[in-house]
């Protein structure tokens, strides 16, 4: 329920501002934002109900609140847990990963390419290349 609520909200507004975009350039619709505005003012209370349905309340009672799981933890489990959140930002790790991402040989995995225009553009030319230019692409 909590997936279908939350991806159904995107989607109906998704292709509910797609329809009134696509309406609005053939001129069927006047003031295109105004009608989206309004159907979004209109659709949030149906779909307050569905995510009040989706994501109750009880789990954030105060009865609920009060009988906290971690009240019946152990130390055994504190230092786990303790554990797993050291491993998870361990800077030897994250320094490791950086090294790898920034490394010549995960670039040409990435697919970056050295490109080059052979004509140069002016200072003040606002263009980043016209249709008619050629490509060189350079060795790495």
């Amino acid at each position: 329920m909590k997936f279908v609520s939350v991806k159904g909200i995107i989607l109906v507004s998704y292709w509910q501002n797609l329809m009134i975009a696509i309406l609005g350039q053939a001129g069927a619709i006047d003031t295109p934002g105004s009608l989206q505005g309004i159907l979004i003012a209109i659709e949030c209370v149906p779909a307050a109900i569905l995510v009040l349905r989706a994501f109750p309340i009880s789990p954030y009672s105060k009865e609920a609140v009060d009988s906290s799981p971690l009240d019946s933890m152990s130390g055994k489990d504190f230092k786990q847990i303790f554990v797993s959140v050291q491993d998870t930002v361990n800077p030897k790790d994250i320094f490791q990963d950086v090294v790898h991402n920034f490394s010549s040989r995960y670039r040409g995995y990435a697919q970056y390419h050295n490109v080059q225009v052979n004509e140069p553009l002016a200072e003040n030319d606002s263009r980043l290349m016209d249709s008619d230019e050629e490509l060189q692409v350079l060795p790495n």
